[in-house]
């Protein structure tokens, strides 16, 4: 019987011991101990994520022939935490593609001696951003791809591939649709090189 009463009265220190530790709700206590937890719960999250990250995502491959990028998403619905992945991955080759025909742009601008001229940009950023849209929408490949559960949601990782065989093709044709940047651009030694890969990977 001492023994049963030793017992609970160890009990009931513990569950006096316990609620004096909460925090009462309202308190400046309780409201540092809410967002101490959600710290934890958040850095909880990332270790998880982290673990679950496959290697291939890590590092990207390195390839004279093609642009990779990669994307990763979260959703509690599977289908629409791969789809926001391949969405935003997309959006990266999409810019990637752009920022590499931009630079060939103005590399070419130079050279055919084309300075401050107002229609010739605005023309340029047409082709770009048509480029730009076509690579986003279409012709990439999804190269690999992972899905996990997090919890209540789904993650998502994602690596996809465009050929710079496709995208030197795509540039091409548009800048050949605008006669203001061709006429400009047709001279410069970086359009020929353009060319000349063109018609090297066409040959293969």
């Amino acid at each position: 019987m001492q023994s049963m009463k030793t017992k609970y009265a160890v009990i009931l220190i513990a569950l006096i011991a316990a609620a004096c530790s909460t925090p009462k709700p309202g308190t400046p206590e309780f409201v540092a101990k809410q967002e101490d937890d959600r710290q934890k719960a958040a850095v909880k999250s990332v270790e998880k994520t982290i673990e679950n990250t496959p290697s291939w995502y890590l590092v990207k491959p390195s390839d004279a022939n093609a642009i990779y990028e990669t994307a990763t998403a979260a959703s509690p619905d599977p289908e629409m935490a791969m789809s926001i992945a391949i969405h935003e991955a997309s959006i990266k080759l999409a810019t990637a593609v752009g920022a590499r025909f931009d630079s060939l742009i103005k590399t070419s601008s130079r050279q055919a001696s084309v300075n401050n001229d107002p229609q010739f940009d605005q023309e340029v950023v047409k082709v770009t951003r048509a480029v730009v849209t076509e690579v986003e929408l279409k012709g990439y490949v999804r190269e690999k791809a992972d899905l996990k559960q997090e919890g209540k949601n789904f993650r998502s990782w994602v690596l996809l591939r465009y050929p710079i065989g496709e995208a030197n093709r795509l540039f091409m044709a548009e800048v050949k649709k605008n006669q203001v940047v061709e006429s400009k651009v047709r001279t410069a030694e970086a359009w020929k090189e353009l060319e000349r890969e063109i018609d090297l990977r066409r040959n293969k």
